[in-house]
């Protein structure tokens, strides 16, 4: 079959092709709408105090900020985590998912430390950045020697980001998979009519 007589016939097959654009972009607007949970972020920021209020001391906590991280994010201060949401957030989380929800990050040259919590819920994100904070600076001498934690600017639900829906994203998604889809079935319909006359 040549390709423009094959291009004919799928031309007269339009409706097939309008009709799964149709659907499949619907199903794209109601997916984006009532399916897709957005991701809330809380952040809080906590300061390190130096051990020692000499220049060489704070210049040596700087150089710590890492190792203080990596305990704030380690299996055993994040199975304090779980617990403490567990019990005054009735919020049940394995270690595993909060090391994936859980983020932190420093400023350059300072003893700051950023921490951001993203889940499908508002609430949850608040608890889960604050917790984190509160069992780090009740654990964290646990394991080494660390100057006074002060939460500076607490996680609040007023304050959590959400991320965008991408509505249209999820409509010409559904709808290309719909034109693809739509072709595919009318090269069938037009194979099975082939074959039927003859």
């Amino acid at each position: 079959m040549k390709l423009e007589t094959l291009i004919r016939k799928i031309i007269k097959q339009w409706y097939i092709l309008v009709l799964a654009v149709v659907i499949f972009a619907g199903a794209g607007y109601l997916w984006s709408n009532h399916v897709y949970h957005p991701v809330y972020t809380a952040k809080t920021t906590m300061l390190v105090h130096p051990r020692k209020h000499t220049g060489a001391s704070v210049e040596a906590d700087i150089k710590l900020m890492p190792t203080y991280q990596g305990i704030m994010l380690g299996d055993s201060m994040l199975n304090h985590v779980k617990k403490d949401l567990a019990k005054h957030s009735k919020y049940k989380v394995s270690v595993e998912k909060l090391s994936q929800q859980i983020h932190s990050s420093t400023d350059s040259n300072t003893l700051l430390i950023h921490v951001t919590a993203g889940t499908t819920s508002a609430k949850s994100a608040v608890a889960i950045a604050n917790t984190t904070v509160k069992q780090f600076k009740k654990h964290a001498n646990d394991t080494v020697k660390i100057g006074k934690i002060t939460q500076l600017v607490k996680a609040k639900k007023q304050n959590v980001t959400a991320s965008a829906r991408e509505t249209k994203k999820f409509i010409l998604t559904g709808g290309l998979f719909g034109l693809v889809l739509g072709l595919i079935i009318a090269l069938f319909r037009i194979q099975f009519l082939s074959i039927k006359k003859s």
